[in-house]
């Protein structure tokens, strides 16, 4: 009888001993280990996702009242002299070397020495900036009719000192006539005010008319050292702010002061 029960234990035991041998050990470690794993797997996937998707958004040029106002821009490397205009009730600061004429009837230029200037076509060509001074509405001939694009982003310049009778700040526009084909290519900087333009966005004549007064940056390349002939020239886009021409440009209308 004690023999029957102890092969009965002895049976029982193996059983046992059977079951444990085929659950696994640390059930709850194991648990704890894949739920770790698998939360270390969507944080890996969380983090591509954002870094293929999450900064594709286009960044947008701001047209009114970006608060981030930028430094203004003097002229320091080069003997300066300053001019009053009645007619558009302004002062303005520009280089001694460059040529200023006035109509006293709504037409003010101001004309670079012979400067080096890349064209449309990455040739390096002698011409002249022009910067003018026109009544509203006064639009120049290129940029009557068709689509007038952005080449680059509008750039905010600050006002170095300015009044009440002016913002801080203004908007300078890089447009494209339409008469042009080459990719990139600069036919003149505008002065827009309010208004800002992303790049390769278009540019509408009717929001041009309104700035008073109509200040633009044009470009001609001169066939003698003279430069009394002449024609219009595209610059490269990249080259407006690669050159000195850009700069001085920028710090002119940088220093205007409008007095009414």
């Amino acid at each position: 009888m004690d023999d029957h029960k102890t092969k009965l234990s002895r049976e029982a035991q193996a059983r046992i001993d059977f079951v444990r041998s085929v659950i696994p050990k640390n059930t709850k470690h194991n648990h704890r280990q894949a739920v770790i794993t698998t939360l270390g797997i969507l944080i890996v996937v969380i983090i591509l996702w954002i870094a293929f998707f999450g900064g594709s958004s286009k960044t947008s040029v701001t047209v009114k009242n970006k608060p981030n106002v930028p430094k203004a821009v003097s002229l320091t490397t080069t003997p300066t002299t300053t001019y009053s205009s009645q007619f558009f009730a302004m002062t303005m600061t520009y280089p001694r070397n460059w040529i200023l004429k006035d109509s006293k009837h709504g037409l003010i230029t101001i004309t670079s020495p012979l400067t080096n200037l890349t064209s449309d076509t990455y040739k390096l060509v002698k011409g002249q900036v022009i910067l003018t001074f026109a009544q509203q509405g006064s639009i120049p001939s290129g940029f009557n009719g068709g689509t007038h694009l952005a080449v680059l982003n509008s750039a905010l310049v600050a006002y170095t000192n300015p009044t009440q009778f002016q913002s801080s700040q203004t908007y300078i526009s890089f447009v494209q006539y339409p008469t042009t084909n080459v990719i990139g290519g600069l036919n003149g900087v505008y002065v827009t005010g309010n208004y800002g333009y992303q790049k390769d966005g278009v540019i509408p004549a009717s929001e041009i008319q309104t700035i008073n007064p109509l200040i633009t940056a044009t470009f001609r390349q001169c066939q003698n050292t003279a430069c009394k002939a002449f024609e219009p020239l595209t610059i490269t886009s990249g080259s407006w702010s690669s050159s000195p021409i850009g700069s001085i440009v920028t710090a002119i209308i940088s220093s205007l002061v409008f007095t009414n």
